[in-house]
């Protein structure tokens, strides 16, 4: 009930132009930015066999949002950021940068041509190793599980029950995780590859989903920042020092030698702290990286934050306008704990 109240209260402060006006508590303007954080967008049903979770808006609501940033705040772009970093520019009131992690076709699709139409210039972050390959390792595995026929299967942690949609919800989980949380990732792939064959022989998901260098290359040249968000989407945290520096580096490298220069900004995958560890935030600030981000949600503040965490706010299909609306208001800000 009380969540119910809450988000009533909040439309009708959102259609009368009450969020619009906590701008006034405000009192950082030069040094803060929000960012968004998105990962795909498009319809509902366009894509069953991927995973949802990495859903973040329909194109219907994607627009609803770009039209609030470019209407009631003031996008800016990674060169902003990075210029305000470096101490060369101060930000608008009402900074907003949207990022996009991964490297989905919907961005060409459904991202590009919206962000575009506003004047909104996105940030772009590939994970270098699935660059026109396919499918990402997660998406391969959902699809295997939901379509096997199997009732069990034998995997790295052991047997796993398949029987039911919440069982082979609760396996995704479990592997997912584990996933996550290898310290030998290369090792886990290939384990995780091998159970989604023995999952789903005869139809396992090859289909494209991922944007080549070729669109990568157009989107650049159209004004798009395409920027390293490691090589094969390995938890940082978890992999030896050795391992974390190859995939940061080597996501820069191959960016800069196919696009021809590679912007010192980075996203971390899955972004908690875990995830991230300590060693790599310090391999990005000796190697001349500017800033990178994490998913902890809040705004930066430059003259306070630690550019090698700055926070995103994710969203979801399940936020409403009015909820992203209350999230980029000083409020938000103030009571979000990081």
């Amino acid at each position: 009930m009380y969540k119910k109240i809450k988000n009533t209260t909040l439309s009708i402060a959102h259609r009368l132009g009450v969020l619009g006006s906590l701008h006034v508590l405000d009192n950082s303007f030069g040094s803060s930015f929000y960012a968004l954080a998105y990962h795909r967008v498009d319809e509902i049903d366009a894509q069953p066999r991927l995973d949802p979770k990495n859903l973040s808006a329909t194109p219907e609501q994607f627009e609803e949002q770009m039209r609030l940033l470019s209407s009631e705040y003031q996008p800016i772009s990674a060169d902003d950021v990075l210029e305000a970093v470096t101490g060369n520019r101060k930000l608008p009131p009402r900074a907003v940068l949207v990022t996009v992690d991964d490297g989905y076709l919907d961005f060409k699709e459904n991202i590009w041509p919206i962000t575009k139409n506003y004047g909104i210039r996105p940030v772009l972050f590939v994970a270098t190793a699935y660059v026109g390959k396919g499918v990402f390792w997660w998406d391969k595995l959902y699809d295997a599980l939901q379509n096997t026929t199997l009732q069990q299967i034998e995997s790295p942690i052991g047997i796993l029950l398949l029987g039911t949609k919440q069982e082979r919800q609760q396996t995704f989980a479990k592997l997912a995780d584990y996933m996550k949380q290898s310290a030998s990732f290369e090792k886990s792939l290939v384990e995780v590859t091998d159970l989604c064959r023995r999952l789903f022989p005869t139809q396992l998901l090859t289909d494209k989903t991922t944007l080549g260098w070729d669109e990568l290359r157009q989107l650049f040249d159209a004004g798009v920042t395409i920027a390293p968000h490691t090589h094969n989407h390995p938890a940082l945290g978890n992999i030896s020092n050795e391992q974390a520096e190859f995939e940061i580096l080597e996501s820069q490298r191959q960016i800069k030698a196919e696009l021809g220069s590679a912007p010192a900004l980075f996203a971390y995958p899955y972004g908690s702290r875990a995830a991230i560890g300590t060693f790599a935030a310090d391999l990005l600030r000796s190697s001349g990286f500017q800033f990178a981000f994490t998913m902890s949600p809040g705004r930066s503040n430059l003259k306070r934050d630690d550019f090698m965490y700055l926070p995103r706010i994710p969203v979801y299909p399940k936020l409403s306008l009015p909820q992203l609306h209350a999230k980029l208001t000083p409020v938000f800000n103030i009571t979000t704990h990081r």
